[in-house]
């Protein structure tokens, strides 16, 4: 997968998390540094995992019309390609599902 480049440290050391980084000597440390950079790679996946309206609807358990209303009301954000081309980024459709079973509005599982 991807490595810590020098300015994912710069990016690092700024935040206060330089101990994690996998130029440290301790192993503890070096499993920490190993664990934040897996979750790193984790959220820049999420952010860019595109799905489609039929992916999400599939994730969601609704069908893809409901899908369609939430974009279309603004509740779902999305990025339209063409006419015919609607993506929904992996990480928006968590913040949808996350906040809507706060609302005890639905109980979807991802």
């Amino acid at each position: 997968m991807w490595g810590l480049a020098s300015s994912s440290l710069l990016e690092l050391s700024i935040l206060g998390l330089d101990r994690y980084a996998p130029h440290t000597k301790n192993k503890n440390s070096d499993r920490k540094g190993a664990k934040l950079n897996q979750a790193l790679e984790l959220q820049a996946y999420k952010e860019t995992k595109m799905l489609s309206i039929n992916e999400v609807a599939e994730r969601l358990g609704i069908s893809k019309n409901k899908v369609r209303e939430f974009i279309n009301s603004g509740e779902l954000p999305s990025l339209k390609y063409s006419d015919r081309i609607t993506k929904v980024r992996l990480i928006d459709l968590e913040l949808f599902n996350t906040k809507n079973r706060n609302n005890n509005r639905f109980d979807y599982k991802l």
